[in-house]
């Protein structure tokens, strides 16, 4: 028996409204405390069947005195919702790490819904 043939292509829809990116650092963490390390705000009226997907990845060079760190990806600042977070995990001092997580927010508040990605060093100094 022959195979169906395809009678819809999605090859012609652009998704390029739907898919923002940053890329941009807005401050590196060096203390003990939750920094903003980026941020993107999805513009547009766009209309969401069931959430939005947020992917963060950061790489980083241990401080001289830090031991761990933890991402997390927050709704508007460091005082908003959290939608996912790395937990503490250990990084000596001066290894190159990096991480990613993907969070996924059911209730966004569009147009203009700010998302952080953010970082805390543990005995942060440098």
């Amino acid at each position: 028996m022959p195979a169906a043939p395809l009678r819809l292509s999605a090859a012609a829809i652009d998704l390029s409204p739907r898919v923002q990116r940053n890329a941009t650092v807005t401050a590196s963490p060096a203390a003990d405390a939750e920094t903003i390390v980026a941020t993107i705000t999805v513009t547009g009226d766009i209309a969401v069947q069931s959430g939005i997907l947020v992917i963060a990845f950061g790489a980083f060079t241990q401080g001289t005195a830090g031991v761990s760190y933890n991402y997390r990806i927050r709704k508007t600042d460091v005082s908003g919702s959290i939608l996912k977070a790395t937990g503490v995990i250990a990084v000596a001092a001066t290894v190159l790490a990096h991480g990613m997580l993907i969070g996924f927010d059911t209730a966004p508040t569009l147009p203009n819904q700010v998302y952080c990605f953010t970082s805390i060093h543990a005995s942060g100094s440098a």
